[in-house]
């Protein structure tokens, strides 16, 4: 629309006009037009230039490569939608079949005998990751909850949000969230999925333990001097951090008698302390707390 304006419309009238105050009262004169008629037939030799200047003009920007605006930068959403990224802060852990030999019986050894009981497998055990994920690399923080509690939710009621505005209230906003229940932890990946338009949840025990094979040996930060927990947003560079331990974290595997398995050791417990551990969904304890996974390439 702009170019058919720019490129014809007015270039058209501009010599119309032109043409109406220098040519046509000539031609007039000389064709003897009488003094009555000029002005209907000023008018009509306006029009009939006018309407076949602009159709001259008009096939002009078919034949001239006029600039227009560049593209728009694809939206965040969009750039997603190719199942390829990864968003920021997150991870992307391949699809393929991992391998978990012996030598890592010292961190999933209680894993591995949890995921044999339900999906069977033999030693070494593999796990066939069917579809790519995005794992967050840290933990949630307690700042990234507070937004969640702050926005409200209607998976979440009022008495609740008050209650978990309380209990943050007393950590630090750099700290990962804990005292947390398995809804609660729910109920922030539906806030922040409607947020993001991603479908963020809670990881699977095959996707964490794949996620540790993938990420390699971490150290569990345990028996902190200052009895906290490491930072959720510390230095990363890239890589997951605290698979292994600083906050025990929720998955959404049930356990028997209606748990859910929690994933790593956290910063109170030794590292002798059983690691696969269940808790009820409904509860939050102290070193308890969650980071989300992003589906690659469909569910």
């Amino acid at each position: 629309m702009i170019n058919i304006i720019l490129y014809t419309v007015i270039p058209s009238a501009i010599i119309t006009i032109f043409i109406a105050k220098y040519t046509i009262p000539t031609f007039l004169k000389l064709a003897n037009v009488p003094g009555s008629f000029v002005p209907i037939a000023n008018l009509i030799f306006c029009l009939f230039i006018f309407f076949l200047l602009f159709c001259i003009l008009s096939y002009v920007p078919t034949f001239i490569d006029f600039p227009s605006k560049p593209d728009p930068k694809p939206n965040l959403i969009i750039k997603l939608l190719d199942k390829q990224e990864c968003p920021d802060n997150s991870a992307k852990i391949d699809a393929k079949t991992y391998k978990i030999s012996n030598e890592d019986d010292h961190s999933l050894g209680n894993y591995k005998d949890r995921y044999k009981a339900v999906h069977g497998g033999e030693e070494p055990l593999e796990i066939d990751i069917k579809n790519a994920f995005c794992l967050q690399l840290t933990e949630v923080s307690v700042a990234e909850f507070k937004q969640f509690l702050n926005a409200g939710s209607a998976a979440v009621d009022q008495e609740r949000l008050d209650l978990l505005k309380t209990r943050i209230s007393i950590q630090k906003d750099t700290a990962p969230v804990q005292n947390v229940s398995k809804e609660d932890a729910e109920a922030y990946a539906v806030w922040l999925s409607e947020k993001t338009s991603q479908h963020w949840q809670l990881p699977t025990l095959a996707q964490w333990m794949a996620s540790v094979t993938e990420q390699g040996e971490q150290s569990p930060v345990t028996n902190t001097l200052d009895n906290e927990p490491a930072p959720a947003k510390g230095e990363d560079n890239g890589k997951v951090q605290h698979l292994l331990g600083n906050l025990r974290e929720w998955s959404r595997d049930e356990c028997p008698g209606g748990r859910y398995q929690l994933l790593g050791r956290n910063y109170i417990a030794g590292s002798g302390v059983d690691m696969a551990y269940c808790n009820a969904p409904t509860l939050g304890a102290p070193g308890v707390g969650f980071r989300l996974v992003y589906q690659l390439d469909g569910e």
